[in-house]
């Protein structure tokens, strides 16, 4: 029940616009009151939630472990490139953005090697 509760109380904070702006803030974005923009934040915030939990799920499920990795790999690689072809198309993001580009690279590529070594030990 206690579980049931955490839930719920962290769906709501995700369901806070003045959270979501703060949030986003840090990097420098002002979202302001456009209901769109709002929602394509929290449409991709929503899936990003989903494939965490999955991701998660992957740690402790061995039967998902293999899913999760993949999930892992492509979601951080996809960001970091989309983030770089934003930066040569749009320019130059926050300085933080920019930090963040290079770290979601490193992970997607640790994920991709540890992608490969689970593939070598499970199917030889």
């Amino acid at each position: 029940m206690v579980e049931t509760n955490n839930a719920i109380h962290h769906l709501d904070e995700f369901a806070s616009a003045a959270e979501t702006q703060d949030l986003v803030s840090i990097t420098g974005i002002v979202l302001g009151n456009d209901a769109s923009l709002l929602s394509e934040i929290r449409a991709s915030g929503g899936a990003l939630l989903v494939f965490g939990m999955l991701i998660m799920a992957g740690a402790f499920v061995a039967n998902l472990r293999f899913t999760a990795i993949l999930v892992t790999t492509l979601l951080y690689i996809s960001y970091g490139f989309s983030r770089i072809l934003s930066m040569v198309i749009d320019g130059m993001p926050d300085t933080g953005l920019v930090q963040v580009t290079v770290l979601e690279i490193v992970i997607g590529l640790v994920c991709c090697f540890a992608l490969i070594k689970y593939r070598e030990s499970h199917y030889e």
